[in-house]
This record gives C-alpha cells, structure tokens and sequence, in this order.
C-alpha cells in the first residue's frame, strides 16, 4: 500500500468519526474495516495507474542511465582534449625544430662563404709578413741542407748539421704559426659583427614559429573549450526534456491516485452512512469486531467507475 493511499484511508477514519457521531446514538459503536490495497487493486483505474508507474520508472531509469552516459562522455572528453593538447605539443615543438634545423644549416653555409671571404682577406693582409719569414729563413736553410750534402762530412758533423736545420725550421714555423694566429683573430674579428647577424635572426624566426604555434594551440583551444562549454548546456536542455517528460508523468500518476482514493473514500462513507458505521477503519485491528466491506465497496467502485473500463 502506498503512503499516498494510506494517507487518504486516515482521512477517511476521521471523516466517518465526525459523520458518527452526528448519526443517531444507537448506531454507535458499529464498526467497519476495508482492505484498502485490495481496493485499489479492484479499482477500474488501477490497471491505468500500474501502467503509468512503469512508464514513470521507465523515465527515471532513462534519465539517470543518461546522466551516467553523459558524465563518462563529459569525462572522457576532457581525458581526450588533454591527450590532444600534449599531442600537439609536440606536434609544434618538432616542426619547430625541423625548421630551425633547417634555417642554421642555410645560415651556416652563408657563415662559411663568408670566412673563406675573411681567409682570404686575411691571407692578403698577412702575405708580405708571411714571405719575409720565408726569405729569412730560406736561405740559411738552403746552406745547412748543402753543407750536409757533402759525403766527406764526418757523422757527428753532419748530425750537427741536422740539429742546426731543425732548430731554424722551428724557429721558422714558430713565426709562421704566430702569424696564422694573427690571421685568426683577423677573421674572429670579421666574422663577430656577422654571427651577430645571424644569432639574431635566427632568434627572431624561433619566437615568430613559436608565436605562431601557440596562436595555432589556443585556437584549437578555444574551439574545444567552446564545445565543452556548449556540451553542459546541450545536456542541460535534454535533460530539462526528459524532465518535463518526468513530471507529466508524475502528475498523471498522482490524479489517478486521488481519483481513486476519493472514490474509495466516497463509497466507504456513503456505505457507513447506509448501515450505521461509526468507524471504518483501513486495516484489520487485533482484538476489533469489525464487519469487513472490502467486496461491497468494490461492487460500488464498478458500478460508479463503470465508464473508465
């Protein structure tokens, strides 16, 4: 029996408790008892009011299966746009730096058309220092190598000879190794301004690729945020749907209720009122002699809902 129901049938005790004590004094102390569910259950409309109840179910486990749905889809949504915005992460970061790959290997071909150009240069402003450390050397030289040419030279003679060669090639090459180290610097010093140049651009193409990779992500962004935003609104509105649907339900289930329980009422009254029943009560009392009008009041409610069959 529903709380609904049982609500009612109080009522009806009360009402017959009032209507009792209006009714003549030998009529008191007469007493009925109805087995309210088996009336319902008798009643024409209950058959329409169960299928309304399963309807109403139906509904409910709809909507929550739904809501369930909408919650791991909302979830996995989120899961997904987090793995995309990691994906194109490294989506840009290593189209950032293919490019950049590609633009120092251009920039350096340039950097070394450019020192062969300072070499060159440097050769140029160091070639008569370079010829006189020849001349100064070459000479000397060419006199020790002859006199060790000679056949008649004793060994250590001629191992003395060689000590004296070696000694001015070094003393040559130590020159000419100063002077390399002079054409260096020469060229560090051309090629400073340039490098510049190219640290420069260099840095100003990574921040633009960078700039546009991130325009690129936040527009992505947006529109997935868009979506998500879109997404509670759309849900929101469906289930406002399935909602009204809901309540509809509900509302036609509770009019069917209240039919059927003002019926019952209505025959239980008018019965008590026709045979004398001070007390009609809803359930069977322990040690209570009541008259049991079930099968009356629901002769009543066919003839009376006779209609909605």
């Amino acid at each position: 029996m529903s709380k609904d129901f049982l609500k009612i049938s109080l009522c009806v005790v009360l009402a017959l408790l009032v209507s009792g004590c209006a009714n003549d004094s030998n009529k008191q102390g007469k007493i009925a008892v109805v087995n309210w569910e088996k009336a319902v259950s008798a009643h024409p409309l209950d058959a329409k009011l169960k299928t309304g109840e399963k309807i109403l179910k139906e509904l409910v486990q709809r909507r929550k299966y739904q809501e369930n749905i909408a919650r791991t889809q909302m979830s996995s949504l989120s899961k997904l746009q987090t793995l995309k915005k990691i994906s194109e992460q490294n989506y840009h970061l290593a189209d950032i730096n293919t490019r950049m790959l590609q633009m120092r290997t251009y920039e350096n071909d340039l950097l070394q058309r450019k020192i062969k150009i300072y070499e060159s240069e440097a050769d140029e402003m160091l070639a008569e220092r370079k010829n006189q450390i020849e001349k100064d050397y070459q000479l000397e030289i060419f006199n020790l190598e002859l006199k060790m040419g000679n056949v008649t030279l004793k060994p250590e003679v001629k191992a003395e000879y060689e000590k004296k060669v070696a000694e001015t090639k070094a003393l040559r090459d130590t020159r000419l190794a100063q002077l390399t180290q002079e054409k260096k610097v020469i060229v560090a010093q051309k090629t400073a301004p340039y490098l510049e140049q190219v640290k420069a651009r260099l840095a100003e193409q990574e921040v633009k690729l960078q700039q546009k990779a991130s325009a690129e992500m936040n527009s992505n962004l947006d529109r997935d945020a868009q979506l998500m935003a879109d997404a509670p609104s759309s849900l929101k509105q469906a289930f406002e749907i399935m909602d009204k649907e809901i309540d509809k339900q509900q509302n036609k289930n509770a009019k069917l209720r209240k039919e059927i329980s003002t019926d019952i009422e209505q025959a239980a009254v008018d019965l008590a009122k026709k045979r004398g029943y001070s007390i009609v009560f809803n359930q069977f009392k322990a040690n209570v002699n009541a008259d049991d009008i079930t099968n009356d009041i629901i002769g009543d409610l066919k003839k009376i809902k006779k209609d909605n069959k």
